[in-house]
């Protein structure tokens, strides 16, 4: 039985909601809003599907991953037999985390870092440390427990609680078209990165489903997109979209985006998406790579935002970063530039120098080279004024892409 459930507006007589309440509902059940938010971590969070990690990030036997939620610990490894396994992180012995960290690789098992129990990659107990000490100990017994998991796509999805219908349920609305992607395909382009955010998670979630504040809050998608941007809802997934426009953008870095979309003959029906799965987990997909991005709860009025890229691979793909190079056009533009393997960097470049190095990109017949802003937490380093990294794209006419303000 719940301990405490709010009571909800009343609505009108013809089903409506009594809006002119809404206000005061909040402000009473405010001094509850821990209450609810127990409530939700029990009945919304711990029983629904959460994104770990993608396939190819534990590529090889032993490699780990490791996901925390509102108190649960889950560790992803890939075992001997190349089956991927999820794990309450909890060691059997005093329950101390099995692996420490975000990420990592084990030689052959996974030793306790505090009493050294050890565990094979199957989650099976090998043995105790001083095993004597413990008598006829029952291996069988003290494995690591595991937990749900569902690969879709190459996505690996935990849950801590049985719960809702799988993932591949939920997102079947919009299966046929994410496949065309080749997800699982896709290898890590980028670390993981965390963003604490001062607001409670379902404010998160409303505006990422809200497309009434993009024309105020993010005018460069309005421009790129003009009036095409567009919210579908369905049972568990909301998408959200919009498509490239012709009419040139007024700011220069948008407008050399859609110059080079255009020349690389991506322009023609390119779109970019946002694939927003209940409750908390989004899939994005841009033309130089896709992203999970997730906002985790961490308290009533706390969440945080996870975030991973990955793109699909090429052997062309370089990272380069100076200090100095393409100062000035950093400088100029607020822009980073992607560039093929081999390509001169030459510190304190022009912009002749830029506009040489474009030319010599296009000479190679490069499939994607993307611009975007320095200031994108992804990429950009506060010490780094620029970084030229060549990314794959995606087949002509399946273009999208990244936003902007």
């Amino acid at each position: 039985r719940m301990p405490y459930a709010p009571t909800a507006p009343s609505s009108t007589t013809d089903g409506q909601l009594d809006r002119t309440r809404l206000a005061d509902w909040y402000r009473r059940n405010r001094a509850r809003s821990q209450a609810l938010f127990d409530l939700e971590r029990t009945h919304v969070f711990l029983n629904h599907w959460q994104v770990a990690c993608h396939v190819n990030d534990v590529p090889h036997a032993g490699d780990w991953r490791a996901f925390d939620l509102l108190g649960e610990r889950a560790v992803v490894v890939r075992g001997h037999d190349g089956v991927v396994r999820a794990f309450h992180n909890l060691c059997r012995h005093r329950g101390a985390r099995v692996v420490d960290g975000v990420a990592g690789s084990c030689k052959g098992a996974l030793v306790c870092p505090f009493h050294g129990w050890v565990y094979n990659l199957d989650g099976t107990l090998r043995g105790p440390a001083r095993p004597k000490s413990f008598g006829n100990l029952d291996r069988s017994r003290y494995g690591l427990k595991p937990i749900e998991c569902e690969i879709w796509l190459g996505f690996i999805f935990v849950r801590f609680a049985p719960g809702l219908p799988s993932v591949k349920e939920m997102m079947s609305p919009y299966a046929e078209e994410l496949e065309a992607f080749e997800l699982e395909k896709l290898i890590p382009n980028g670390r993981v990165t965390l963003r604490p955010r001062p607001v409670n998670w379902k404010n998160v979630g409303d505006n990422y489903s809200d497309g009434l504040h993009i024309p105020v809050a993010h005018p460069g998608l309005s421009r790129v997109f003009g009036k095409s941007y567009a919210i579908e809802a369905r049972d568990w997934v909301d998408k959200m979209s919009g498509e490239l426009v012709e009419q040139p953008s007024p700011r220069a870095s948008e407008r050399m985006y859609q110059k080079l979309i255009t020349e690389m003959g991506l322009a023609e029906g390119a779109t970019w998406a946002y694939y927003k799965l209940w409750p908390n987990a989004a899939i994005e997909v841009y033309p130089d790579q896709i992203d999970f991005m997730q906002f985790i709860p961490v308290s009533p009025t706390e969440t945080l935002l996870r975030e991973a890229p990955y793109a699909l691979p090429d052997d062309r793909r370089t990272v380069v970063t100076s200090h100095d190079a393409f100062g000035y056009f950093g400088k100029a533009y607020g822009l980073k530039i992607i560039a093929p393997q081999g390509v001169s960097t030459e510190s304190e470049a022009s912009a002749q120098d830029v506009a040489k190095i474009i030319r010599q990109i296009k000479a190679q017949k490069i499939p994607a080279v993307f611009i975007e802003n320095v200031t994108d937490h992804r990429l950009a380093r506060p010490d780094r004024a620029s970084r030229l990294i060549l990314r794959p794209a995606f087949r002509p006419g399946r273009a999208s892409g990244r936003s902007w303000s």
